[in-house]
């Protein structure tokens, strides 16, 4: 359990860092990433990884609402903590990466590559580790759930549906792109073959 913990924990640092790195491209951010960025472009005062806390939290009402009484309370209680620590992650790597700023097109795009093989790489661990599931997955395995649909299907479905509101959010509000663009593209089609590969090569 202890070196659980410990992989568990790394992958989410991983997956907060790589979060970071891609949003810090000025290419948008990852499809997971794109409404609580989006969010806090439009409230400057609040930040990224408070939005993403926020976000999460929504998410997890959501799947209460979804699975009622089949859901534990312990089981809202671990996905609320880990929103927190996730949240605080991504505001400490945004913190880290000060200064970091890639200027040409090609080191943007280089970034978005790396922080999303990086997501890619942590959420790998977190799965290989099984302690717990985040809550975007977890209300994606609750909406397979109550709708008997392929949870990968249902997966790539949300991250359109939250990639196409944050698109729609930033347009009508700030009347830009920032939070939606190429690098989320970029990032949707490098994290899941990237985690699809390591599976296939520790299986």
């Amino acid at each position: 359990m202890p070196l659980r913990l410990l992989v568990f924990f790394v992958g989410l640092g991983c997956v907060a860092f790589g979060v970071a790195v891609t949003t810090k491209a000025l290419l948008g951010t990852t499809p997971i990433a794109a409404l609580p960025y989006s969010l806090s472009l439009i409230f400057p005062s609040v930040s990224f990884g408070a939005c993403v806390i926020g976000f999460n939290l929504a998410l997890i009402a959501a799947e209460w609402a979804l699975l009622r009484s089949r859901i534990r309370f312990w089981a809202i209680f671990l996905q609320a903590f880990l929103a927190c620590i996730f949240g605080t992650c991504v505001d400490g790597s945004m913190f880290a990466l000060l200064g970091w700023d890639p200027h040409t097109y090609l080191t943007r795009v280089l970034w978005v590559a790396g922080g999303s093989m990086l997501i890619g790489v942590g959420a790998f661990l977190t799965i290989r580790a099984n302690i717990a599931v985040l809550p975007y997955d977890a209300f994606v395995l609750a909406l397979a759930a109550v709708t008997a649909k392929d949870f990968g299907r249902l997966r790539m479905l949300c991250d359109v549906v939250m990639s196409l509101s944050a698109l729609l959010l930033c347009w009508i509000v700030l009347n830009d792109l920032a939070g939606v663009r190429e690098g989320t593209i970029l990032a949707s089609l490098l994290t899941s073959p990237m985690i699809r590969l390591l599976m296939r090569f520790t299986k």
